[in-house]
């Protein structure tokens, strides 16, 4: 089985997408599936320094690079050239994100040569996602990308929070639900201290519910609680002037630290020097950096409207709190610091990531969609799957 990729980017200042990415190609490599990713040199405001137009290999799949136009959309016309010459040397398309250039050539063209072709949409189909710059998304929807989706042979989604959001827009057939997976991620010891040490990790967002996180640290600290935090992501200059000023009228300062964007090695051993991962985010398709933070045995306490909190729950892994609530966010963060409840929050933590979200894992579930697809491909009427 061949399989062509489709994303708008790799860039890793876009953070989980790009992560997901990585292991979702390692994860079919292991199923023996040949995989080749197309993408743009897109990564964020700035460019990949990478060699564009031609098939580089790394780890036994194939990456093309083109050049993007107009930052935000991601146009490219090298990428919609190359897939017009070689799309149909393809058995599948699987395609990543909407709202985005490369995956309306990537559809048109597969249904041009009758290619079944899978969308991902990334969470960007969520209601608080639509609601930003709502006329506009609006338009576009309904004018480009409400086409390409229903033509789709496959909706691939990671949570039944982004399968529902689905459902809202009329989108119930042939969806897939088949959560990330996390690799390059290793158990830890950790020891419990009384000092809490609290991480957070990710893209620096209105979004994510950070002044929330930074109000319920500040409760804490108040009651004599020996807590710290960690900021870690990167952020546009305004949004992380805001922060700044909230930390210091909070008076937390001296325990709170922003450490900018990180990866590879030196975001592991933040993951390792941490005792619990705080998300109070308003929205989250999915949570890559809790799932990694899960992966090496660490408690997570995420809101309800984060994608993996329904597993969390399930395992008991951490702590699930309802969106836009400090108090609740103060009391769960408080609860990991009973020894007892951390120690078994972070057993259940590893049993949840091993179980469900290895490469492996991954892997075998991906094909099995991809030979459902493929096998009833022209019939587009196979129902839904989970696989969680």
């Amino acid at each position: 089985m061949k399989v062509l990729h489709v994303i708008p980017a790799l860039g890793a200042s876009y953070g989980g997408p790009s992560i997901a990415m990585r292991a979702i190609v390692k994860g079919l490599i292991r199923q023996g599936i040949d995989v080749d990713v197309v993408t743009t040199n897109a990564n964020g405001k700035k460019n990949l320094v990478k060699p564009l137009n031609f098939r580089i290999e790394e780890e036994k799949v194939g990456y093309y690079f083109f050049r993007r136009r107009l930052s935000e959309w991601k146009f490219s016309w090298g990428l919609t050239t190359w897939l017009n010459q070689h799309i149909s040397e393809y058995d599948l398309v699987h395609s990543h994100a909407v709202f985005c250039y490369p995956s309306l050539p990537a559809g048109l063209l597969a249904r041009k040569n009758k290619i079944p072709y899978i969308i991902r949409p990334a969470g960007i189909l969520d209601p608080w996602c639509l609601k930003q710059k709502a006329f506009k998304k609006n338009i576009y929807y309904r004018l480009l990308e409400k086409k390409n989706i229903m033509r789709a042979s496959a909706v691939h989604v990671t949570s039944e929070i982004e399968k529902k959001s689905l459902e809202i827009l009329n989108i119930e057939k042939n969806v897939f639900l088949i959560p990330h997976a996390v690799h390059d991620i290793k158990p830890v010891q950790r020891f419990f201290s009384e000092e809490m040490k609290i991480l957070f990790l990710g893209r620096l967002h209105p979004k994510k519910g950070i002044e929330l996180l930074l109000k319920a640290v500040f409760n804490l600290f108040k009651n004599n609680k020996k807590i710290s935090l960690t900021i870690a992501g990167e952020a546009e200059a305004g949004y992380f002037s805001e922060l700044m000023r909230l930390t210091n009228e909070l008076g937390i300062q001296s325990i709170v630290r922003f450490v900018g964007f990180v990866q590879g090695e030196e975001k592991n051993k933040l993951i390792q020097d941490h005792h619990v991962f705080v998300l109070p985010s308003f929205q989250e398709n999915f949570a890559v950096a809790a799932a990694e933070s899960l992966a090496s045995g660490m408690p997570v306490v995420l809101t309800d409207q984060v994608g993996l909190a329904r597993n969390v729950k399930i395992y008991d892994a951490g702590c699930v709190v309802e969106v836009n609530n400090v108090k609740q966010l103060t009391e769960a963060i408080e609860m990991l610091s009973y020894q007892a409840i951390w120690e078994n929050c972070s057993n259940n933590a590893l049993k949840l990531a091993q179980e469900q979200l290895t490469i492996d894992v991954l892997g075998k579930n991906l094909l099995n969609m991809y030979q459902q697809v493929l096998g009833e491909h022209g019939k587009n009427d196979f129902g839904d799957y989970s696989y969680v």
